[in-house]
């Protein structure tokens, strides 16, 4: 990305990355990531060609600035400084499972379109665990010790979530919370 996130944005920046993002969003239903082209982004976004490549190499740039916005902005906001262990679990699960639920459908339309073994879907996927290695590297700290490593107990951690999120909301399994819950807790086996 060309825009430099790490400083304070100005107004005008916020302005003009949001419409980006929610153009990206809106053509992802109807479209598919494939068949969007930065012409049909800006013409969405209402800006110039010029002012999209101020802020982005590519639309493969913009996607994955698309996510980081969505973790940031809607997933980890409000996070409290420190979680029990005996609930890091549940909690983890819980603003996850939220996320989705809020976003059911604009995701269903999003998956819709976006189907397969394609970019899109990988990127989401690499996103979805990036997230979830966060969310547990903030309260990592807190967690009970084992007996395994923590690099390795992190990784599992990380692929259990990833993996009943993707089958909740990607695959589209019909499971209610407390079920998706049990698989999760199943699965790592506490």
């Amino acid at each position: 990305m060309k825009y430099d996130t790490s400083k304070p944005m100005t107004k005008n920046a916020k302005r003009t990355l949001g419409s980006f993002c929610i153009a990206l969003n809106e053509l992802l239903k109807t479209d598919g990531f494939d068949n969007i082209s930065v012409n049909k982004i800006c013409e969405k976004a209402g800006y110039p060609r010029a002012t999209f490549y101020n802020y982005f190499d590519d639309k493969y740039d913009l996607l994955e600035f698309f996510w980081t916005h969505i973790i940031n902005m809607k997933v980890l906001v409000n996070l409290p400084e420190k979680i029990e262990p005996d609930n890091f679990m549940r909690n983890v699960y819980d603003k996850v499972y939220e996320f989705g639920v809020e976003n059911q459908e604009n995701c269903r339309a999003i998956f819709y379109k976006n189907k397969g073994e394609n970019y899109f879907m990988n990127s989401l996927r690499y996103n979805l665990r990036d997230f979830v290695y966060k969310f547990y590297q903030k309260y990592e700290k807190d967690m009970p010790k084992g007996d395994l490593p923590d690099d390795l107990r992190r990784e599992h951690f990380v692929d259990v979530v990833a993996l009943v999120l993707n089958y909740r909301f990607i695959k589209g399994k019909n499971w209610d919370r407390e079920e998706t819950y049990r698989y999760f807790r199943a699965l790592l086996k506490e």
